[in-house]
């Protein structure tokens, strides 16, 4: 019997080669679970799914392929999967590969902040999760001199709350239960404002914002730069609430686009090449929001963005547009983005 591999339509595959010695047949789906039209599938003959975030994925989806081995997801964060899968299914994660395309996208954030509004230059960064982008952000800042503080309960336990900060940026999951639940957690009691109001820069998860708090908060024109909302897609009338907002696309360098897709291609399928080496291009911030706005349809948007490029891979003329736009702050704040390999 010829196993079948569903595999979500919208995952970015372009470029990819795959070769596996096993007869195996790629059927595509829709984020619902429906087979594309014009194909047939049968259900025992299904081996594995490779999905996304925004594939819900049940008990009773799953119960329909008797033989189903293996889960694969794409994506990092794990909110669509109903933790513990049954002990007969492998869950395969390609969590992380889109860290670094999340802390320059923030970087590249803070340094239209700085360049709106350069008063902020100078003032001390909070960090609310230290985890993978945390780590990665935290190094670009300290390379660039720029003062920052994190605080993250779970990985630095003993790291107490910190309350001088004029920026702030969230990395954190989503989570509903523990010691230490992000669900709704950014709200008026929340420690970073106790003593101001900070600007917001929110590339994390959409649902760590109190529903009743979001909206008020974006009265005091702080929330800088919103990459996700506390539903997807959002009101249209959530997008001004930002001087940039993006369709959950911090991520979407083509390293962060595909990177967890090869990882879990190559667990489907052992023999996994590219056949092309796109890097992605380089569009400012303000230009992808603009153009977001203009389209005003976020998903539309996002399934056909096509993938930044990341700093270590800018042509001589995309590191020379780069360093123009940001030509009037301090050559430190730039410069060490390619004089410090370690950073890129």
């Amino acid at each position: 019997m010829q196993e079948i591999i569903l595999i979500q339509e919208k995952i970015f595959l372009d470029g990819f080669l795959i070769h596996s010695g096993k007869n195996e047949k790629i059927i595509f789906m829709d984020k619902n679970g429906k087979i594309s039209p014009g194909e047939s599938c049968n259900p025992e003959s299904v081996s594995g799914a490779v999905i996304k975030a925004d594939f819900k994925l049940t008990l009773d989806w799953m119960s329909r392929f008797p033989n189903l081995e293996k889960i694969g997801l794409v994506s990092t964060g794990k909110d669509n999967i109903p933790f513990p899968l049954p002990d007969s299914i492998r869950f395969i994660h390609g969590e992380g590969f889109n860290a670094r395309s999340v802390a320059e996208y923030t970087y590249e954030a803070l340094l239209e902040l700085y360049r709106a509004v350069p008063e902020k230059m100078g003032e001390k960064i909070g960090i609310i999760g230290y985890g993978r982008i945390g780590k990665i952000l935290g190094s670009l800042l300290a390379g660039a001199g720029v003062p920052f503080d994190f605080y993250d309960p779970l990985t630095h336990p003993e790291k107490n709350e910190f309350y001088d900060a004029g920026i702030v940026s969230f990395h954190v999951p989503l989570t509903v239960s523990g010691n230490f639940p992000t669900m709704g957690m950014v709200k008026k009691e929340y420690f970073i404002f106790r003593d101001q109001n900070p600007y917001i820069i929110q590339t994390s998860r959409g649902k760590i914002w109190d529903t009743d708090f979001y909206p008020s908060y974006a009265q005091t024109g702080k929330i800088w730069c919103q990459d996700v909302y506390p539903v997807e897609p959002p009101d249209l009338s959530w997008i001004p609430f930002a001087e940039i907002s993006t369709p959950h696309i911090a991520g979407y360098s083509m390293a962060g686009k595909t990177g967890g897709t090869e990882y879990v291609l190559r667990q489907f399928f052992g023999d996994v090449q590219r056949d092309q080496d796109s890097r992605g291009s380089y569009n400012p911030l303000p230009e992808i929001s603009t153009s977001y706005s203009r389209k005003n349809n976020f998903t539309e948007f996002r399934d056909n963005f096509p993938p930044r490029k990341e700093w270590k891979d800018f042509s001589p003329a995309e590191k020379e547009s780069f360093l123009s736009r940001y030509q009037k702050l301090p050559i430190h704040l730039t410069s060490v983005l390619w004089e410090n390999e370690s950073l890129v």
